[in-house]
């Protein structure tokens, strides 16, 4: 994610009332972009533009929210849970849809299960949505995620849950990436709604 390029969508997301799990409703679009230009300057932290791939023009694709991935050693989650190496802690947040796509939300979490297990040092995904969240509770149920019970954290009482890698989620061979921090940065993460059979 470029916070130049893509800041005026993350203030016209993320500054509305629906995102108000990220803390940013009604800042500025230079406050916004100060966060992200913290997110892409930090080594324990990245973001990740989710476009989707549209079948009617599949040269455009349609941007439909970002994911962060982080250290959760090195976040407040560490003060509250015993964090193990090769933990990674991932947050995504959705734009609503005009004309929602079954099946998005999950895509979505499948390849930042990809991304994330593409790293053989990666062994464990952490999250910890609100508990009150259902909906995206049945997404990371859906995707693997064991549900550990509730966590009191500082802004909420979480749904700490994790998904252990699988023999499914052996990374290639052929990958460079040794470390959390040696994973691409940066970038762009599409997904094909079609693609994935999990429904939202």
């Amino acid at each position: 994610m470029d916070p130049q390029r893509d800041g005026a969508a993350l203030h016209e997301w993320l500054s509305r009332p629906r995102a108000r799990a990220w803390d940013l409703v009604g800042a500025s679009p230079e406050r916004i972009r100060e966060v992200f230009e913290a997110i892409e300057r930090a080594d324990d932290t990245d973001a990740w533009l989710v476009e989707e791939i549209v079948a009617s023009d599949p040269e455009h694709p349609v941007r439909r929210g970002f994911v962060e991935t982080y250290d959760p050693a090195r976040s407040p989650l560490a003060e509250h849970w015993c964090v193990r190496d090769g933990d990674v802690g991932l947050h995504f947040f959705m734009v609503p849809a005009q004309d929602p796509v079954p099946g998005t939300s999950s895509a979505v979490m499948a390849a930042a299960l990809r991304l994330l297990f593409s790293d053989p040092s990666v062994q464990r995904v952490v999250v910890e949505p609100d508990e009150t969240n259902h909906a995206i509770r049945a997404v990371n149920r859906s995707a693997g995620f064991r549900e550990l019970g509730p966590l009191e954290l500082p802004e909420k009482t979480a749904c700490l849950s994790v998904r252990e890698r699988t023999a499914a989620d052996a990374a290639p061979e052929t990958s460079e990436c040794t470390t959390a921090s040696e994973r691409p940065s940066a970038g762009t993460l599409t997904v094909d709604p079609a693609s994935e059979e999990d429904p939202r």
